[in-house]
């Protein structure tokens, strides 16, 4: 028998006697109140004599005051409970404190990228010293981190530039384009040059497709007034800016600018060598995608 098993023995023919003669003498006083209760309400009539029916005819009270052993019997499971956990975890060599040896559970939900109003550069160079710290303390955890790029790049580069790690989502954009839409790629089990081009090929005709659209709802309006050559004008301007858009997911597809992947500290740590990687950004330990909210820095 080891010694962990024995202090938990003796824990228990010391406590539970004391324990179950404390809650017989709560049980006792609960007794005593009840009877006192039951006593007063016939004296102030039959009106609270009712009420202090209601209160101690039924519920825990009521139970543990007919059958006080229910309450001998609880305290006895809470510690065998403790007791069976702890023979289970056997020896001395049990932890202190449970989950000293796993990462945090982050609470709420976590950001990842640029918080709105804050500088680019300042925040790249906060980033990336926490991961390098990051690689130093703990190198073989594993984490979800941003990766940001300092160009638009191809599906194929992109494989080659996070080399090392898992991608699980890429974040695409048309570059030169103002107000571009930001497309979002989940990559669950696959990879970007798997994935990617097909993408850009639909993407592309999409854009195509409103672009067309849009020149088309221009034509319809005649104008006649100042507002209506303005909306006129707003048709043209989103046309030709789905038209841009069209053209860049077209070809090669440099469309590629950031990336949430997940890898060991280290390897995270070596991205930041890689020329084209602008910054890396750590999430919390233990964070997952679905409780990440990440805002990618797009280019300049």
């Amino acid at each position: 028998m080891s010694g962990a098993r024995r202090r938990l023995q003796d824990l228990d023919r010391r406590v539970l006697p004391t324990a179950a003669r404390a809650l017989r003498a709560g049980l006792d006083r609960v007794d005593r109140l009840t009877s006192r209760a039951r006593s007063g309400a016939r004296t102030a009539g039959r009106r609270v004599g009712r009420v202090e029916d209601r209160l101690t005819a039924s519920g825990p009270l009521a139970l543990l005051r007919d059958v006080p052993q229910i309450g001998l019997l609880v305290v006895a499971a809470v510690f065998l409970a403790g007791t069976a956990a702890a023979v289970y975890l056997d020896g001395e060599d049990v932890p202190r404190t449970i989950g000293a040896t796993s990462p945090p559970t982050p609470v709420g939900r976590a950001q990842l990228g640029l918080a709105e109003g804050e500088p680019v550069d300042p925040y790249l160079q906060r980033a990336s010293g926490l991961v390098e710290q990051l690689a130093d303390r703990r190198p073989d955890g594993r984490y979800l981190a941003l990766v940001s790029l300092d160009r638009h790049v191809p599906a194929t580069e992109l494989a080659t530039l996070l080399e090392g790690t898992e991608t699980v989502r890429v974040y695409l954009q048309a570059p030169g384009v103002e107000r571009a839409e930001t497309v979002e790629v989940p990559l669950a089990g696959t990879t970007a040059p798997t994935v990617l081009p097909a993408l850009c090929t639909a993407t592309a005709a999409r854009k195509s497709d409103d672009a067309r659209e849009l020149r088309n709802l221009a034509e319809t309006i005649e104008v006649r007034t100042p507002d209506e050559q303005a909306q006129k004008d707003d048709y043209v301007a989103e046309a030709d800016r789905a038209a841009a858009e069209g053209a860049a997911y077209a070809g090669p597809c440099a469309t590629a600018f950031a990336a949430v992947v997940e890898g060991e500290a280290q390897d995270l740590a070596a991205l930041l060598e890689r020329d084209g990687v602008r910054g890396v950004e750590v999430a919390p330990a233990g964070a997952r995608l679905a409780d990440v909210d990440v805002s990618p820095v797009v280019p300049a």
